[in-house]
C-alpha cells in the first residue's frame, strides 16, 4: 500500500519515511488509507482509531515524521488525489470528492502548497508526458 507512493517528489516522500520498518506509522498509514475519502475524518478521529490521546499522538507523530498530523493527513489525501489525476482516469474533481475534500479553492490551495502547481495544471503535465 505504501510502496505505490514511491516517488522523489516531497509531498511523497514522509511516505516511505521508515514505514516498511516501523509499526507504529505502518498502522497510522493503514488507517489513513481507510478513511482519507472521508471528508470529516480528523486527526482526532485518527488518534482514537490508535487508542491514542490527541496530544500522544500528535508527539508522537511529530517526532516519527517531523510534520505535524493534519499536515500528514493533508498530504496522505493530497498524495492520494495526485495519484488519481497521473491515472487518467479522474477528472480534477472528481479526484478532489474521492479524496475526502468537499471545497475546490480549500483543495486547489493544499494541492498547490504540496504540489506546486494547480490540480489543472498537474494533470495536464502529466498527461502530456
Amino acid at each position: 500500500m505504501v510502496n505505490s507512493y514511491r516517488s522523489d517528489h516531497p509531498v511523497f516522500g514522509v511516505f516511505t519515511q521508515v514505514v516498511d520498518d516501523n509499526p507504529f506509522l505502518s498502522l497510522v498509514y493503514s488507517t489513513m488509507e481507510s478513511h482519507y475519502r472521508e471528508e470529516h475524518f480528523t486527526v482526532e478521529d485518527m488518534a482514537e482509531e490508535l487508542n491514542m490521546s490527541r496530544s500522544q499522538f500528535y508527539r508522537k507523530i511529530s517526532c516519527e515524521t517531523g510534520t505535524t498530523p493534519n499536515e500528514l493527513l493533508q498530504k496522505f489525501k493530497i498524495g492520494k488525489s495526485a495519484q488519481m489525476l497521473r491515472s487518467g482516469n479522474y477528472n480534477v474533481t472528481q479526484a478532489m470528492f474521492e479524496s475526502g475534500f468537499q471545497s475546490t479553492s480549500h483543495f486547489s490551495k493544499l494541492f498547490r502548497k504540496y504540489m506546486g502547481m494547480n490540480p489543472s495544471v498537474f494533470r495536464k503535465t502529466i498527461s502530456q508526458k
